[in-house]
């Protein structure tokens, strides 16, 4: 399985396995991801925040990002 991901700090720690006490609230979802990763179930990608597709149904966004949102859908006029 793949999973896409804006933040290079997040894929690094799943990558190297270094849990900082800053993050600890991340917790049990944090070490389940991490070993899926480490075996290699699961591989982490980095994307930039302006393609992140999953944006458009996550937050609001200002027309331009909407717009470009449908586009990468394919649901533009």
């Amino acid at each position: 399985m793949s999973v896409l991901n804006d933040d290079q700090a997040c894929i690094a720690s799943l990558m190297n396995g270094q849990f900082k006490p800053s993050t600890q609230h991340v917790g049990v979802k944090y070490f389940w991801l991490h070993e899926l990763v480490r075996e290699g179930d699961v591989d982490i990608y980095y994307v930039r925040t302006d393609a992140m597709i999953a944006d458009g149904l996550t937050k609001e966004l200002e027309r331009a990002k909407h717009q470009n949102f449908l586009n990468m859908l394919s649901l533009s006029k």
